[in-house]
């Protein structure tokens, strides 16, 4: 797990202050925007950005300043690069679902945490279970949730061209697994990919994770990783993008990217007090 000298609420002030000066060097604006998106401030490194850029417009044709520009989106959004390096893609959604829906997925989830098992990572020869990379459980019945939040995920990962935002050259990708996780006291996802190279995993294109916690907020932590490229095939671990598990967000990133969820601290055992998410990927056409 990577730890940063500076916290989410110490970005967002140092961001803040920043913006409020009429000029400052652009060095520094740039350097401040990839401190916020390591810290989860990815708005406030968007605002930075910006300004970064508006001192300094030439820096747009600088492809890893295009490519981050690309990631923080909004209206810096560029034209894919083709830079094989450089910050990993993914789109957020905040306020995803209207309250009602919302309400209806915090309901069942709390109705099915009594029937949840604990996640599984079997070791490569499937001898046993691999216990140090993963602790989390898995509620076993998520029929209803399917059928409440895949409809809007289908029409928004279609409406909004996610796939294309994340350098896919199709979005036909209709197959995807479903699965509703709960992430409770010392829950934790060491680094890794969605599509390694066994049979059942490697078909899979696009993940997502939808974000909910029955209210009030009664865990810190948890938030969601994702590791720099370096080149097409591997990572960084130093240059990363951290997003915080905001409640009824969604998170949509290429399932080949390195990411990790970092451990989550509750305010008791109860299970209602852990980070929730309703999560998947979708599947290039014809990997059964």
């Amino acid at each position: 797990m990577m730890t940063l000298d500076i916290s989410f609420e110490g970005a967002a002030k140092l961001a803040q202050s920043a913006l409020s000066k009429p000029a400052g060097h652009a060095v520094a604006f740039r350097e401040l925007a990839e401190i916020c998106r390591r810290a989860g401030a990815i708005a406030e490194a968007r605002a930075v950005l910006g300004r970064f850029l508006e001192l300094d417009p030439p820096a747009i044709q600088n492809p890893y300043i295009a490519e981050l520009a690309t990631v923080l989106g909004g209206e810096l959004r560029q034209k894919p690069t083709g830079l094989e390096g450089g910050p990993s893609r993914f789109v957020r959604v905040s306020e995803f679902v209207n309250d009602a829906i919302l309400a209806q997925i915090i309901a069942l989830t709390q109705k099915g945490l009594s029937g949840a098992v604990s996640s599984a990572i079997y070791n490569r020869d499937y001898s046993g279970v691999e216990a140090t990379s993963r602790i989390s459980t898995v509620l076993t019945d998520v029929e209803e949730l399917r059928t409440l939040l895949m409809p809007e995920v289908k029409a928004y990962f279609k409406q909004h061209k996610v796939a294309q935002t994340l350098g896919f050259d199709r979005d036909d990708l209709k197959k995807y697994e479903f699965q509703a996780t709960c992430h409770g006291d010392g829950a934790f996802f060491k680094p890794h990919v969605d599509n390694n190279t066994d049979e059942i995993y490697r078909g899979r294109a696009i993940s997502f994770v939808y974000y909910f916690h029955v209210p009030p907020k009664r865990f810190s932590g948890g938030a969601l990783v994702l590791y720099d490229r370096q080149d097409g095939a591997t990572f960084s671990h130093t240059g990363f993008t951290r997003i915080l598990p905001q409640q009824n967000s969604i998170v949509f990133f290429p399932s080949e990217t390195l990411h990790e969820v970092e451990p989550v601290k509750t305010a008791s055992a109860d299970p209602e007090t852990a980070r929730f998410t309703l999560n998947g990927w979708f599947h290039y056409p014809g990997s059964d």
